[in-house]
């Protein structure tokens, strides 16, 4: 059986990379607190605790999946007249 390919690669070379991509998704605490939320680490956990922030934990180690901080970082957003203090997220438009 002959393999489709897209853009020069197989089927499998295709799932391969979006699964690695996906993977390129989630960061960790350290990188999302440098990067993304200029936020101390106390408040990322108080954030995780109330479900403001979303998360998935495996082991010891806590794993933010990038869009969804940015989809829950946007939920919060308020829209008040003199938004001065508002948190701009890296990357974002």
């Amino acid at each position: 059986m002959k393999e489709q390919k897209s853009a020069g690669r197989t089927a499998q070379e295709n799932a391969a990379a979006q699964e690695k991509a996906g993977a390129a998704d989630f960061i960790n605490e350290p990188t999302l607190l440098r990067e993304v939320l200029p936020i101390s680490r106390r408040t990322a956990k108080n954030w995780r605790d109330s479900g403001v922030l979303p998360y998935c934990k495996t082991g010891s180690r806590v794993l933010y999946h990038l869009p969804s901080v940015r989809a829950a970082m946007l939920r919060q957003q308020h829209n008040s007249p003199n938004n001065g203090n508002r948190v701009q997220l890296a990357g974002a438009a």
